[in-house]
């Protein structure tokens, strides 16, 4: 499964709104301290644990498989990848810090 398929899997989920990934990546870069930025990932957790209409089995696949995989394949292509150039890059930074 290419990184692309993962993403646009992790998108259909509804965890996380495009929204969301670029407050927490631009708080990334202006330096904002964890409490701050776990205030952004703060809103998809909740929105996971209690707005999604997933079962339980769904929802542990999402986060051991589906997520793993997807940062595992960006974190082995961020050494070939200028992200400047990429949205996924804004994915990569999201999860390094959560």
């Amino acid at each position: 499964m290419s990184l692309h398929d993962l993403k646009d899997q992790l998108d259909e989920t509804g965890v996380y709104e495009q929204a969301e990934v670029n407050d927490f990546t631009e708080g990334y870069f202006a330096n904002k301290d964890a409490q701050q930025l776990s205030s952004i990932i703060d809103v998809a957790v909740q929105r996971f644990d209690h707005e999604l209409a997933l079962e339980p089995t769904q929802k542990k696949s999402i986060l051991k498989s589906r997520q793993s995989s997807f940062f595992k394949n960006l974190r082995a292509n961020g050494l070939i990848i200028n992200f400047e150039k990429y949205c996924l890059g804004e994915a990569f930074i999201g999860s390094s810090n959560s």
